[in-house]
């Protein structure tokens, strides 16, 4: 009966201190993940970025793997509005330009508009669980030729990356916290 007992405490413990780690991860650090199986994946992070005092921004690190292999990566950024409310994601373009990102090149008719590509946070209590991209996977396919995609393994592409087509996700869910 001991024995169970103290497995059972050890057990706690251990799942204790794994939901600890999620709700503790410092956003800096907070690696999230979309598994597409087949041995592909997407990972994303993100790094604050000094802004106003009632409004955010971050980088952000789109990476593909393949058999746990990086292929190939974009960047970008988000900016937030007043107090984080409404966010903006913006994708890196292939030919810079400092008026518009990938997705405003594209899509020129959209040039001016915000919110493109609204990004949400899902919380679950206090920690960030999932972090959504509005119509990220659809501008991915359609708009792929403008995004400034670094591709690091051209024999692990697959059909759809050999004509240049980088899908990325609509959506990340929590995976671990960096070192």
């Amino acid at each position: 009966m001991k024995q169970i007992f103290r497995c059972c405490i050890l057990n706690f413990f251990v799942l204790a201190s794994s939901v600890a780690q999620a709700d503790d991860c410092l956003p800096d650090k907070q690696v999230f993940k979309r598994d597409y199986g087949n041995d592909v994946e997407v990972f994303y992070t993100q790094r604050s970025i000094p802004s106003h005092v009632d409004s955010a921004a971050y980088l952000v690190h789109f990476e593909a793997r393949r058999q746990k292999t990086i292929v190939w990566s974009v960047e970008g950024r988000i900016s937030c509005g007043a107090w984080g409310l409404m966010c903006d994601l913006k994708i890196d373009p292939s030919q810079p330009n400092d008026k518009f990102d990938a997705i405003r090149q594209c899509l020129p008719s959209c040039a001016f508009k915000d919110d493109i590509i609204p990004v949400t946070l899902v919380h679950e209590d206090e920690a960030i669980k999932y972090i959504a991209f509005g119509n990220l996977t659809a501008f991915s396919m359609g708009c792929g030729n403008y995004m400034a995609i670094k591709v690091q393994r051209p024999e692990l592409l697959d059909d759809a990356g050999r004509d240049r087509t980088f899908i990325l996700p609509d959506y990340v869910k929590f995976d671990s916290c960096e070192k």
